[in-house]
């Protein structure tokens, strides 16, 4: 971002032969040029790379907190579909008990053959349930192994309550200044806002008419020779840089805009997880 040099320096070179009622003779000429910005690009260069790493630093923390909660939930669907197996196997066992009575009732004669009909049906019913139980089971296993970063096969064991509760009092005013104070989401939109405006005067700084400073050299077909100074200046007809200003400006206004939008609805959430 700092380099001392925005264009590149320009050298120009030229040789021929002059001839002419004196004599003539190899005609030489070099000029070099250095074009220097009318604005400060250095500076306005200097103002976006840490806006840009600001960006990308806080975009980081918020794909952390992001595969955070993709973790936390994955261990939430796979605690519950731990449970309802557990409890579909329980009612599978007590199903096949009422079967083996209805079986032994209607072997004495003391019970109808419906009756083992229908307890045999509610066997069947409950093992339906007990193989989409372990179809939930195997599928939140393999999100908790991705979410987690583990291997596809890796063995693990769902430990923790799942129907724990955090009793402590929720202090509404303060969820609201952390919420604010402290969301990822929200100092990601503001720091993107931050970058493109300097990317916006970069832009604007960028396109600047240059004024051209250097020297020329002449070693004319007789033999003189000839130093100079040049000195470049634009003409105020044309600004080359405003169409360019102008779009980067429009892109700064929609960031800043997108951060008025994510912070109205970081309120929203706020609020409704406060309901709850």
């Amino acid at each position: 971002a700092g380099a001392p040099l925005v264009h590149p320096p320009q050298l120009t070179l030229s040789a021929g032969r002059r001839n002419g009622a004196l004599g003539g003779g190899t005609e030489i000429a070099a000029t070099a040029l250095v074009d220097l910005p009318t604005r400060r690009v250095g500076e306005a260069r200097g103002d976006v790379a840490p806006a840009s790493l600001e960006a990308m630093q806080l975009d980081l923390r918020r794909a952390r907190m992001d595969a955070a909660f993709r973790a936390g939930v994955a261990w939430v669907r796979a605690a519950e579909a731990r449970e309802i197996f557990a409890r579909r196997r329980v009612s599978l066992e007590q199903a096949t008990a009422l079967a083996t009575l209805a079986e032994k009732r209607v072997k004495s004669g003391v019970g109808y053959p419906a009756e083992l009909a229908l307890a045999m049906g509610d066997v069947g019913a409950a093992e339906a349930s007990l193989v989409e139980a372990e179809g939930m089971l195997v599928e939140a296993m393999f999100e908790l192994r991705i979410a987690i970063g583990a291997l596809a096969d890796a063995a693990l064991e769902v430990t923790g309550e799942l129907c724990a509760t955090d009793e402590t009092r929720v202090d509404a005013g303060a969820v609201r200044r952390d919420a604010e104070a402290k969301n990822p989401a929200l100092a990601l939109a503001e720091a993107r806002a931050r970058a493109a405006a300097r990317e916006a005067r970069l832009t604007a700084a960028s396109a600047a008419p240059v004024i051209g400073v250097g020297a020329s050299f002449l070693r004319d077909g007789l033999g003189d020779t000839v130093w100079a100074g040049v000195l470049v200046l634009p003409l105020p007809f044309v600004d080359r840089g405003r169409f360019d200003a102008a779009r980067s400006r429009v892109s700064a206004d929609v960031a800043a805009a997108s951060t008025d939008q994510v912070r109205a609805e970081l309120g929203r959430e706020t609020e409704v997880a406060l309901h709850d």
